[in-house]
């Protein structure tokens, strides 16, 4: 008996270090993509991506999920940070598209100006629609958002 629990001990012990041997090399280790330079998988306008997200709801997150959009639209606020800086565009719909610009684009992006028309490539993260229940109450500031990060100008 004492054979077997030991046994039964030495297996499951084997199982978790091989787990965490995967984790450590195929998780932990993975190669971060460079948005930058990969070829944009979808081109669109920022109206067109917030009208497709609020009609498709859940379809559009499985289209989007992890493909590099590249986005023009007008800006419609920023937020800066110290590393990473924020790009907002609305277009006047009832969803925002929110993109974290790399860090080497920092002061770039802190100085774009409301109403400026750029393009900025970036990799699609989700879509967080409103809240249905501050809706129904009539808060007119219950807004979806579209999460990108990684974001890059377009030239």
């Amino acid at each position: 008996m004492k054979r077997r629990t030991a046994f039964i001990l030495i297996f499951i012990l084997t199982l978790l270090i091989a787990g965490a041997v995967y984790v450590y090399f195929f998780v932990y280790n993975k190669k971060n993509p460079d948005i930058e330079n990969k070829k944009a998988d979808f081109q669109v306008t920022a109206v067109d991506l917030i009208s497709e997200c609020e009609k498709l709801d859940t379809a559009v997150n499985k289209k989007y999920n992890d493909k590099v959009l590249e986005i023009k639209g007008k800006v419609s606020s920023t937020i800066p940070g110290d590393s990473i800086t924020s790009v907002i565009m609305d277009e006047g719909k009832n969803s925002t598209i929110t993109i974290e610009m790399y860090a080497r684009y920092n002061e770039m992006a802190k100085n774009l100006k409301v109403g400026e028309e750029v393009t900025i490539k970036a990799l699609y993260i989700t879509y967080l629609p409103a809240d249905p229940i501050l809706i129904s109450m009539g808060d007119s500031t219950a807004r979806g958002d579209i999460k990108l990060k990684k974001g890059s100008p377009v030239k």
